[in-house]
């Protein structure tokens, strides 16, 4: 399992953590704690306790009607409180409270075709949910104290969405890119038709970093828009992408071939999740190449294709743990790094 943790992957492997099922989403709350989704097995909560070892919580929630939660998306309203959603149904977790999107749709006849994909808080705390139905609602919303949820946009499926500072909807659907003002009700649709800069393609997620730009996924390419632009980026390893996340000045781009990417400073970063290895990154840096394996024992194996000087190592919370001479080497192994934790710079 892989997460964003202050700005530092962890790679960790934990064996008192066991599900049934698949996990379908891992979301991180105000309080740093990481989240997991299942297919079925409820929900999962992991904490670090004063030791540093993971403590794993399982809950295991039930829709109105006695299904099991199937929980695509998670999301935190402005008190930290967990709300959940899958199949039609969304809960508020500490109330063990379930609602269905759109009331009025027949549960029976359309659950199994409407899947809520995605939920994201607005500053008000009015809850904006994509969903993937073409012949109903894909975008609702379930304002705050509200007992149901409203139908905002209607007549394709949407996959993913973002709220910008102005309270503003972004979201990626079947026909191309929306954005939804709702303070004037005006939805904008970006497609290669009317804005020829944007690559046709299939857009499935999206995500918005700290400066105010939206950032977009297609299946081998990344889309950004500062506004008033949109920009392409890509690499070798940008294959089959799944799911976008923007964190402290990176974005965080994982793939169908369990690579996970990097975009930082216009450059890529990819690290190959390995199931022999804890992981794997590579980065090129001024025209010279150099990788990093973090080994399932524990070590760190650096390599490069010119000279090393040195390899810094950082804990979780951004302190040096220590500098390791290269010594002029291209290949340095080092010992001993205390991993899960550690991120070498």
């Amino acid at each position: 399992y892989y997460g964003e943790w202050l700005d530092k992957i962890w790679f960790y492997n934990n064996a008192s953590f066991h599900t049934k099922d698949t996990i379908t989403c891992i979301t991180v709350d105000k309080s740093k704690i990481m989240w997991l989704g299942t297919f079925g097995d409820g929900i999962f909560k992991r904490t670090l306790n004063s030791a540093q070892n993971f403590l794993t919580f399982h809950y295991n929630y039930y829709w109105k009607d006695g299904f099991p939660l199937v929980c695509y998306s998670m999301a935190f309203d402005s008190e930290n409180n967990p709300w959940a959603a899958g199949f039609y149904f969304y809960m508020d977790c500490n109330r063990e409270t379930a609602f269905t999107v759109a009331s009025d749709w027949n549960c029976s006849a359309h659950a199994g075709g409407i899947k809520i994909m995605d939920m994201v808080f607005d500053s008000k705390d009015n809850l904006w949910m994509a969903v993937d139905h073409v012949e109903h609602t894909y975008l609702a919303c379930h304002e705050k104290e509200a007992t149901a949820s409203t139908a905002v946009l209607e007549g394709t499926a949407a996959t993913s969405l973002a709220v910008d500072s102005k309270d503003n909807i972004w979201l990626t659907c079947t026909d191309g890119i929306h954005y939804y003002e709702p303070g004037t009700k005006k939805n904008t649709l970006y497609t290669h038709e009317n804005h020829p800069e944007i690559p046709q393609a299939l857009y499935t997620a999206c995500d918005i970093d700290q400066d105010g730009n939206v950032w977009f996924i297609t299946s081998n390419l990344l889309l950004k828009y500062d506004g008033k632009n949109f920009t392409q980026y890509t690499c070798e390893e940008f294959n089959e992408a799944r799911s976008v996340l923007c964190g402290r000045g990176n974005v965080w781009v994982y793939t169908k071939n369990n690579i996970l990417l990097r975009f930082k400073n216009n450059v890529f970063t990819s690290i190959d999740l390995d199931s022999q290895q804890t992981g794997f990154m590579k980065e090129k840096r001024e025209n010279s190449l150099f990788s990093a394996t973090y080994n399932a024992d524990g070590t760190i194996t650096v390599a490069g294709d010119i000279a090393i000087k040195e390899v810094n190592i950082y804990d979780v919370s951004g302190m040096l743990v220590s500098t390791i001479a290269g010594e002029g080497k291209n290949k340095v192994e080092i010992k001993e790094t205390g991993m899960p934790g550690k991120e070498l710079h």
